[in-house]
Formats: C-alpha cells, structure tokens, sequence
C-alpha cells in the first residue's frame, strides 16, 4: 500500500477532479466520514459547504485542502466497504479521524486504489500540523494498514507512480541507448502529438530530446532525426544516436505518419482541456504560475514549456541558473494525461496562450509590480522592458516566464514561515 498527498487552496477544484470521474463513471463514492447527511443524501454542494465551513475559521492556513490517493497491490482484492474502512483508519493514524472526508473509488488504473477529500482546519479554528503528512510517518502507517488487513506489503508490490510523476533518466546511470529506446517504446504509441515540439513536451518529462539539428544545417536539410537524453535543466548530454539505430527506426517519416493519425484524436478531446484550463482559472487565491500548474495536474493535465535545444555547457564555463521552466518564445504545450494527448497552446485558441493565461490569472501584473519593486532578480536589459510605458508583448512576455520560477520560490518561503510563526496555525481569527 503506497499513499500520496497534495495539499491545495482550491477545495471545489479538487471536488470536482472526483465528482468528475464520478459523473464519468470511472469511480464510485464510496462514502462520507464526519458529515450531518446519510451517504446517499449527500450532493454536491452538500459535501462541499461542509469543507468550506471549516476553511473560513482560519484565513492563515492557505493550502487548507488535503486530497489523498491510497494505492493497493493489483493483487489485491479489496471490497468497496473494505477499502472505506481502510481510508477511515488511515485518516485516523493521521489525526484526521474527527474531521469531514469524502471517500472515493477510482476505477481508471490498473491496481485499486481511492482518494480521500479533506481539510485540515478544526471546527475550533485550528490548522492541523504537516508532521503526520510526511512520507516517512504515513510509509509507518501504511505498513501497519497491510499487517491488520492482510495486504499485500509496499516492497512486494510492483512500483506504484503517483500518476502525475514521470520516472527521469539519469545520465551516466542509464545506457543511453537502452534508457531511450524504453521511453520511446512507451511515449511513441501511446501519446497523440502532431509536431516535433509536442513530442518533445512529452519526452521532456523523461530526459530525453528528439533532435532536428540547426534548421541551417546539413541534417536538417536532409531530413535527418537524432534522439539524446539532456540533463534537468534541458541541456543536452552524451552522444546523439540516429533515429533508424532504434529497433522500430522512429525517423522523421515514421513521425510525420503518426502527426497525421493523430490528428483526430486531438480534435476529439480538444474541449475537455480548454474546460479544465478555464476551471484551474476560477480560482482567486492562486498566488503564482507554480499554483496554477499543480491546479492542471491534479486533473491530469501537464503544463510543458520547452527550451531551445542547446549543446552541454563546457566546464569551463559559468554556471547558469537552474530553473524549471526556461523559456525561449514557444509558450505552453498541454500534456493531457487522461487521454494522452498534447496541445500546443496556440492549438487551443487565443484565450489559452502563455500570455492569456498570465492575464487571466493576474499573474502579469504580479510578476511586474513584483520585478518593478525590486524583489526579484532581474538583469539591466530585462528591467528596462519592463520600466518601458509599451514594451514589445513578446519581449515582455518572455520576461515573465524567465522571472516567474523566483516568484513561485517566494511563495514557498512565504508558506514555510507562516508555518513556523504560527505552528498551531491555531487560534480562531477574532473579526
């Protein structure tokens, strides 16, 4: 039994995710702990007044939605009931065992498993600690939930993924040719992309790079496709090996087959990522890019933003910074996990661009006044744009994206000290 945990300021946000796969039906609600209704009197709002209801004691606790995903052995056979006792005794190793939960059977994986809504604030206005959350305390109760319900044990059980976390490969720990040749086996059929940028949003999750070259260059010209790993930060490392040394010879002609029939596969599901886009936006307290991309991943939905492909940088050569989401002018790509399709955002329409969705969010005017304001780093050329009275959209653009990665690191400080200032998150505001 292996148990994952997102915390969330977005309590219908992360309702819905579960409602949603309800109406679809890929889960059943298996049922309510701590509510004032009988299970099957509950609807929606019902179930999520009562998680509001908590949430407004206490305005300091931001991130007050908890939702847990408890993922068993496909080995084992666990009844609906079962599994509802099982959450209820989690929830109790855990000191949530007197507050609301909402209880869920998800049907869409290869092995049982059920998510559990909570919050973390108490009917007396106090915040529950994060100490009994943490991977180690929770592997503990894990392991002692399979002793008492004869459960096929962690270590036993085949690697069981947070479903939104790609395993990377690692240079120098993987053979290149090996560790490529297994990515693409998984990424090339079951993934439906119509460029090489798309793809390469997919494969970018896993380290690895399909590599058109210079569009001055010879292998360009010649149609010519390489595939390599790159390090975290996109930067390319170790030899590149020809398309047509793989086993299933992935060239430029057998991509641009696959961009073809993908196409309808795109178009069908194109509405369920716009609709989901616009919801993760509904939410008025995302505080920074980094808030809104974990919004998208709890519903299956991976924001990409791809880097110029460059060479390894030479020893000898100055550090650069390491950020997560460099940028080079191509916006978001959409990686949407439920049916694997990509989108580039363009592909969406205006309203789903980078640059709509920094305004839509207010994020743009954030970033600014924040970079105008001198508390995040910028160089001279990026802060003069930004002083300028009509900068150059794209320009300015570009700016953002490259600063924003700062502002979601303050955001974590920010969070971290309320956590030590106020431990017990406790006491009821007074109005």
């Amino acid at each position: 039994m292996v148990s994952f945990v997102e915390s969330s300021a977005g309590t219908r946000r992360t309702l819905l995710y579960n409602e949603l796969k309800l109406a679809e039906g890929k889960a059943l609600f298996l049922g309510a702990f701590n509510y004032w209704k009988e299970d099957g009197e509950l609807d929606f709002e019902d179930k999520l007044r009562r998680l509001r209801d908590l949430t407004v004691l206490n305005e300091r606790v931001h991130k007050h939605t908890i939702h847990f995903s408890l993922n068993f052995h496909p080995g084992d056979r666990i009844t609906d009931k079962e599994m509802r006792r099982i959450a209820g005794e989690f929830l109790r190793q855990i000191d949530f065992g007197d507050q609301p939960a909402l209880v869920y059977r998800h049907l869409d994986a290869g092995h049982p498993h059920a998510h559990v809504v909570t919050v973390k604030v108490r009917p007396d206005g106090s915040g529950i600690e994060n100490d009994k959350r943490s991977p180690r305390y929770m592997t503990r109760v894990c392991a002692e939930l399979e002793r008492r319900h004869n459960l096929t044990p962690a270590l036993a059980a085949p690697v069981i993924l947070n479903p939104f976390i790609a395993g990377r490969l690692e240079y120098g720990k993987t053979p290149t040719k090996t560790g490529i040749s297994g990515v693409l086996d998984r990424v090339l059929d079951e993934f439906a992309y119509t460029s090489i940028e798309e793809l390469n949003a997919v494969l970018s999750k896993s380290n690895v790079l399909a590599d058109r070259g210079s569009k001055q260059g010879l292998m360009y010209r010649d149609r010519g496709l390489y595939y390599r790993m790159t390090d975290e930060r996109g930067y390319k490392v170790g030899a590149p090996i020809k398309a047509s040394a793989f086993p299933r010879r992935p060239t430029l002609d057998y991509l641009e087959k696959k961009f073809v029939a993908n196409q309808l596969t795109k178009q069908q599901h194109i509405v369920r990522v716009r609709t989901w886009i616009d919801w993760s936006l509904y939410d008025d307290s995302l505080a920074s890019l980094d808030d809104w991309k974990e919004a998208l991943l709890r519903d299956k939905i991976h924001v990409v933003t791809l880097r110029t492909p460059v060479p390894r940088r030479h020893r000898n050569a100055p550090e650069l910074p390491a950020v997560r989401t460099p940028y080079d002018g191509h916006g978001f790509y959409y990686i949407d996990y439920t049916y694997n399709t990509v989108y580039r955002d363009t592909d969406l329409g205006p309203n789903y661009t980078a640059a709509a969705i920094l305004h839509r969010s207010g994020l743009d005017a954030t970033l600014q006044s924040l970079a105008l304001g001198r508390q995040l780093t910028l160089i001279p050329k990026d802060l003069s744009l930004l002083q300028k009275p009509d900068p150059d959209p794209a320009q300015k653009l570009g700016v953002l994206l490259k600063i924003s990665p700062q502002q979601d690191h303050l955001e974590a400080i920010r969070e971290a000290e309320q956590q030590e200032l106020h431990p017990a998150r406790g006491q009821r505001l007074q109005f």
